[in-house]
């Protein structure tokens, strides 16, 4: 064979040649969680919360401080987020946008944050228009894609679903980002669901599980269930009010009941 045509010429890892440093682009608690060229997932079962923990983390990137110890880091080479939602309809959608702006103490939408409701789109249509914005937006460090399920017909697909995850670690060494995606959980196994979940815990750079509190009222709790570049940290936990304040509180033992 012609060196020339020899296709593992371009894939020869070569030692001697320092990577560019890491880019953060989110942490909890200092804790490395996502970074470029990667994907993470936030997952749970249907209606648990984790669009609030997905505005708390929208939050925390514009703004200097963190949100409930959660940090999304802009860069000034990338400061543009997106925010692709395939799930909420245009009402609940527009109370998860007033929640993200509340908590970043927000007074007006973000210029650098660009919110794309696709609701009413098939997979392989989201799958385009995220990469055609991709092209597009070449100023963009971060994209959340809620939720990933959109992005297939069959979950259960292990073809399909395989094809998926290699179109994420394609497009984030690509154009250089980061994924933030929102997942679900089967109600049985609490693990993500089908091939598409297997295939997702296995890649993905962290795997951060939130889940209602089984002892205190209005309570919902983040917590580390795959790491690759942290250690574990203490689960987050955060409580609503009946008109709607959202506050952090003490980690609540779900099984004991009582407060670390």
């Amino acid at each position: 064979m012609n060196l020339d045509e020899n296709p593992l010429i371009s894939r020869r890892f070569d030692f001697t040649v320092l990577p560019p440093p890491e880019v953060k682009l989110l942490t909890i608690r200092d804790n490395l969680i996502l970074s470029r060229s990667n994907f993470c997932l936030l997952t749970g079962l249907p209606k648990v919360g984790k669009s609030t923990f997905t505005s708390a983390i929208l939050a925390s990137a514009f703004n200097p401080f963190e949100v409930f110890d959660i940090k999304l880091h802009r860069h000034k080479d990338k400061p543009k987020v997106a925010w692709f939602d395939t799930e909420q309809a245009h009402y609940d959608l527009y109370k998860t946008v007033q929640r993200f702006m509340q908590l970043g103490n927000l007074k007006n939408f973000p210029d650098e944050l660009d919110l794309f409701t696709m609701r009413k789109d098939e997979a392989s249509g989201i799958v385009k228009m995220i990469e055609y914005y991709l092209q597009t937006n070449t100023d963009t460090g971060t994209i959340i894609i809620d939720g990933l399920l959109d992005l297939v017909y069959n979950f259960n697909d292990e073809r399909e679903c395989k094809i998926l995850i290699d179109y994420l670690k394609r497009i984030t060494a690509e154009y250089n980002i980061g994924i933030i995606a929102v997942l679900h959980t089967g109600k049985t196994t609490g693990a993500t669901v089908g091939h598409i979940g297997s295939f997702a815990d296995r890649y993905c750079q962290a795997n951060l599980e939130i889940s209602k509190c089984t002892v205190a009222q209005n309570t919902i709790n983040l917590k580390p269930k795959l790491l690759r570049s942290a250690a574990e940290f203490e689960p987050i936990s955060i409580r609503r009010t009946d008109d709607n304040v959202i506050y952090q509180v003490m980690y609540e033992q779900q099984h004991e009941g009582k407060k670390r």
